[in-house]
């Protein structure tokens, strides 16, 4: 038989094997990681205030308060140096807290808030409980210069040290407070920090005059105007080092 040069060429090829297709080797599969947000702090009071009242606001609303309510809230540092919430009481007398007082008083102490700058031992905000899903409530434009409590404060304390240290001629922790009157900033110093210490509610010669100074120099200070739902900073200065 004669053999084509066709048939040859078929010959010559090699038939592959079959081809039995392998389980893929399954890869684990891990989650994407996520960045990190930063912590809310102090230097933007609406983002820390909105981060801690967040979580809570079932919790608040639970309390069988209306919508819309407004809520004072004290955010204070203790003694160890831990920042804490409170809500302010009323002087309730001997009628005692009513249910809803005492559930908003444990709701608010709940609250997670960031630590408070040097400056600051203690600040107050209003917060709005609003209807689940409702829309918050608008900024107050004066909120734009407060956004940083601390560092609009500093802005008029860090100029005046030399002034301030002349007036305590010796090193002392000066206390001042920073509140809303009347649709204005005010500065003014609490009386006790220079009574006698043998706590009789009495000045002394020498503190009177120290007082007198110190006044001089905070009354020449001008801040903008608080907004009406952020104030009553109590502020800690250093001064005489």
């Amino acid at each position: 038989m004669r053999v084509t040069t066709l048939a040859l060429a078929l010959a010559a090829v090699a038939v592959p094997r079959a081809v039995t297709a392998q389980p893929a080797t399954a890869q684990p599969v891990t989650a994407q990681p996520v960045a990190a947000q930063p912590a809310a702090t102090w230097a933007d009071a609406p983002a820390a205030i909105a981060a801690g009242m967040a979580p809570h606001a079932d919790a608040i609303r639970a309390c069988g308060v209306a919508a819309p309510r407004r809520l004072g809230v004290i955010v204070y540092r203790e003694r160890g140096g831990a920042t804490r919430a409170a809500m302010p009481m009323p002087p309730v007398g001997a009628r005692g807290l009513t249910p809803t007082e005492r559930c908003l008083g444990a709701a608010i102490a709940a609250i997670a808030v960031p630590p408070l700058p040097p400056l600051l031992e203690r600040l107050s905000f209003v917060h709005v409980v609003t209807a689940p899903g409702a829309p918050a409530p608008p900024a107050d434009p004066d909120l734009t210069v407060w956004r940083d409590p601390a560092a609009t404060i500093a802005a008029v304390v860090d100029p005046a040290a030399a002034e301030l240290a002349a007036c305590a001629r010796a090193p002392r922790t000066l206390r001042l407070v920073v509140d809303r009157r009347r649709g204005a900033t005010r500065v003014w110093l609490p009386a006790w920090q220079f009574h006698d210490r043998e706590g009789r509610g009495t000045t002394p010669p020498r503190q009177k005059a120290i007082k007198t100074c110190l006044a001089k120099v905070v009354r020449g200070w001008r801040l903008p105007r608080l907004p009406r739902d952020l104030g009553d900073l109590h502020v800690a200065v250093t001064i005489g080092e």
